[in-house]
């Protein structure tokens, strides 16, 4: 609101080209104006408050694709790095105990066959000399089938798994909403409206007219007023006119 002040002796001066003419506070800045600068300063504060309705535009445009695409997030991008660097250390974990296992069992097949190359030799020599028993024969069987377990299963080889946890385990958490103040952030712009008693009188000669305000007083000659359902927000900020006597 802007108030005119006049008086017979002291004259108030503008706080902008310094003349003693009659003026009009701002409630807003406590400053004086003349005419002329008042009109630019209620055109600054207009100017103000259009950035403030471009930014809440933008910002609900935001909600809108977020509301579209809601994966497209620095979350979804830390989720999804997350499951890169796991397959990648699962994947090089994997490839390292291949090539452990792939030397271990080239080795072991290595002692096997030496042992089958044994065997070979004395079951040649049997035949030959043709001097066997019982005993004899169980000795080669129980022999070549020791081998042949030892080649399906080798006894000196095993996986293990470790009991600690070898990725680190991600999870999503939800936290209370953030508040402003105290306060939820909830209807935040509130244009050219008051009332009380939860009945809403309208501003005559508003301009913008945005969400509602639970207590507040009508000025019939503002161009814009803002509010939120708490509490006032910067109510003298954005409220323009002027009243007193000439």
């Amino acid at each position: 609101m802007f108030q005119q002040t006049a008086a017979a002796n002291t004259r108030a001066k503008c706080s902008i080209c310094n003349k003693a003419n009659t003026t009009y506070v701002c409630s807003g800045c406590s400053k004086g104006f003349c005419f002329q600068h008042l009109t630019e300063h209620r055109q600054i504060l207009g100017n103000k408050l259009e950035e403030i309705v471009s930014d809440h535009d933008q910002f609900q445009q935001t909600i809108i694709q977020k509301k579209q695409n809601p994966l497209n997030s620095s979350f979804i991008e830390q989720i999804n790095q997350w499951e890169t660097d796991s397959i990648d250390q699962i994947q090089q974990t994997a490839k390292e105990c291949r090539e452990i296992l792939m030397t271990l069992t080239q080795k072991s097949i290595n002692d096997i066959e030496n042992k089958l190359i044994e065997l070979s030799q004395k079951l040649k020599e049997t035949r030959e000399e043709n001097e066997f028993n019982d005993f004899d024969l169980n000795n080669f069987q129980l022999q070549l089938t020791q081998i042949t377990e030892e080649l399906n299963k080798p006894s000196n080889i095993s996986i293990r798994q470790d009991s600690q946890e070898f990725i680190k385990k991600i999870s999503v958490i939800s936290s209370p909403f953030g508040s402003i103040n105290g306060s939820i952030f909830s209807n935040p712009l509130n244009f050219g409206c008051s009332g009380s008693g939860g009945q809403t009188t309208a501003n005559t000669n508003s301009v913008f007219s945005f969400g509602s305000s639970a207590t507040a007083t009508a000025n019939t000659n503002s161009a814009f007023s803002i509010g939120s359902t708490n509490k006032p927000v910067s109510v003298n900020l954005l409220k323009f006119g002027w009243s007193g006597s000439g």
